[in-house]
């Protein structure tokens, strides 16, 4: 999961729910700047503990440059309702019926983009039925679980979930930290400890062994950031500590559903390897990451990218969540590889 500096969406972005077959979902859905010709919509699904505002910093430059982009609170996520204590609904396959439903109620064909969790469920979905979208990004995402260490905090979290409220949870998580992926205040203090990078410019595109053809990109403006949204022109979201400090975390973290949390977290420990099942659906792929991460080490995504005959990127001076790190970098890789797949593709 990310860590949002802030959970106000930028101005243009509608706060709305999506009404689906599988009941409403809340999303922040963000059209394409004003004089810039449109180029297609995404459906962005956040982590594990993640909610749509991980998102926040990527809407602007990607409408800049023609993308409409809807993030999603997946069932039980943040805004998004779901039962408390049953873990049936939050079973991947439902997961990912979700997300073909939310496509549908879009009514429009998706580049589909999964960060973390959000990347397997994203998967899943695909291998479901590929045919509503025109291409899947997966940002620090791997190919099964997560790492030994991450296993041993993520079983720590939900083995607390199980026996403690969410709140008690938290006065935990502030004492003793937990996942990475979770986006805790131990990880948002050693973010704030390091100091927040600058946009490191290009991030390292790679393709895969077949190269996507596709036009470069000439229309629209760049985005560079605004005075009243915190993307300023370094485009790096201002500092850890915006809407209070650590209190618009631990407003998300009490909002989520444990059932979601305790469900999701087993998946992430237990995932097999599908990359082989990916790699037979006629989706044009992409491997996006930040040049360490923790979660699935980064020499596992480049091997993930080449067996999917993806292109891959890598984004310098990000971590797990380049869309925080290094969001005008990681926008500008995004949009890069959208221009490159054509609506035949899917």
């Amino acid at each position: 999961m990310s860590r949002p500096p802030t959970l106000t969406p930028p101005p243009a972005a509608r706060a709305r729910p999506l009404r689906t077959t599988r009941g409403e979902f809340a999303v922040l859905d963000h059209p394409v700047a004003a004089g810039v010709e449109p180029r297609g919509t995404a459906l962005m699904l956040p982590g594990f503990t993640g909610s749509k505002e991980d998102f926040l910093l990527l809407h602007e430059p990607l409408a800049a440059r023609g993308y409409r982009t809807v993030a999603v609170d997946g069932r039980g996520q943040y805004e998004s309702d779901g039962p408390a204590d049953d873990q049936a609904p939050y079973a991947q396959a439902e997961l990912a019926r979700d997300v073909l439903a939310q496509a549908e109620a879009l009514g429009t064909p998706l580049h589909l983009f999964g960060h973390s969790l959000g990347g397997q469920i994203a998967r899943a979905a695909v291998l479901l039925d590929h045919r509503p979208f025109l291409s899947l990004t997966l940002m620090s995402s791997g190919p099964a679980r997560i790492s030994a260490p991450q296993r041993e905090r993520v079983t720590l979290l939900r083995q607390a979930l199980a026996v403690m409220t969410m709140a008690q949870v938290w006065e935990a998580i502030e004492t003793t930290g937990t996942p990475k992926d979770a986006g805790t205040p131990e990880d948002a203090g050693a973010a704030e400890d390091r100091g927040t990078p600058k946009d490191a410019g290009a991030p390292e595109d790679m393709e895969g062994p077949e190269d996507m053809e596709g036009p470069e990109y000439t229309g629209g403006p760049e985005y560079t950031g605004g005075p009243e949204y915190p993307g300023g022109p370094e485009g790096t979201g201002g500092s850890a500590g915006g809407d209070g400090g650590q209190e618009h975390l631990r407003h998300r973290w009490l909002a989520h559903q444990p059932a979601q949390l305790i469900a999701t977290g087993h998946q992430l420990c237990t995932e097999p390897d599908r990359v082989a099942e990916l790699a037979a659906v006629p989706l044009p792929c992409h491997v996006l990451s930040g040049a360490s991460d923790d979660t699935w080490p980064v020499p596992l995504l480049d091997d993930m990218a080449v067996r999917l005959r993806a292109r891959r990127t890598v984004v310098p001076g990000a971590e797990h969540s380049p869309n925080i790190d290094q969001p005008l970098a990681t926008a500008r890789a995004v949009a890069d590889f959208w221009d490159t797949v054509h609506p035949s593709t899917g």
